[in-house]
């Protein structure tokens, strides 16, 4: 028997529309890898202003990564709000399938 995200995933493939929110979190955990670049919740993170104010000096914070952000895991608890009022992508949680809300 296939399952919803197998099936989710040939759709795709086929130019389908897939309905990603039926999935259950235990199939989205296994299947993780792939059903996060369709995500609907994905943002991407533009190498932009972030790290231009980053010069030559001294650094006690990360450096910053380009990896994909997901918009259900805000700095804030207030979804989109603070990506819309102009706030940076990389506030957001790292798109990992550890702490992804679907998976869980």
């Amino acid at each position: 028997m296939m399952s919803l995200a197998r099936l989710a995933l040939e759709r795709v493939e086929r130019g389908l529309q897939a309905d990603l929110n039926a999935i259950p979190p235990w199939q989205w955990a296994i299947y993780f890898e792939e059903l996060s670049r369709l995500c609907s919740s994905l943002l991407a993170v533009v190498a932009g202003e972030d790290f231009v104010r980053q010069r030559n000096a001294l650094r006690v914070e990360l450096v910053p990564s380009t990896a994909p952000r997901c918009s259900r895991r805000p700095p804030d608890g207030r979804g989109l709000a603070w990506l819309l009022s102009g706030g940076s992508a990389l506030s957001y949680g790292a798109c990992c399938a550890a702490k992804c809300p679907r998976a869980r």
